[in-house]
């Protein structure tokens, strides 16, 4: 992995669109908006960012509790409440762990070319 600013660089843009996927969810009343938001978004991750995207999975699929979070303590009101509680937003895990390594995977199948 690089070392530098661009280390970094992962982390913030799985950050981005796990918080855009999170205010997708909050302002929705259906959670496939934000499952979809999860998918592209974990795809595009797993296919730049190839080793290690279980860390991608992780930072996109935590986003959503904490958008949560934060809009309800923004004063934010959200179009549903989750139910049994907010920690059934941590199910998010599961759609952003999926798309990352689909999108890992096709990095394998599918290489960039070489160089000219």
């Amino acid at each position: 992995m690089k070392r530098g600013r661009a280390a970094g660089l992962p982390y913030l843009l799985a950050g981005a669109l796990g918080l855009f996927a999170g205010w997708v969810d909050f302002h929705s009343q259906e959670v496939q908006p934000c499952v979809l938001c999860l998918l592209v978004g974990g795809v595009a991750m797993g296919l730049a960012y190839p080793k290690r995207a279980w860390r991608w999975g992780v930072v996109l699929g935590v986003s959503i509790p904490v958008a949560w979070i934060t809009g309800l303590a923004l004063g934010g009101t959200p179009a549903f409440m989750p139910r049994p509680n907010l920690a059934a937003t941590l199910l998010a895990l599961i759609p952003a762990l999926m798309a990352v390594y689909i999108g890992a995977g096709l990095r394998v199948l599918f290489p960039p070319p070489p160089d000219a």
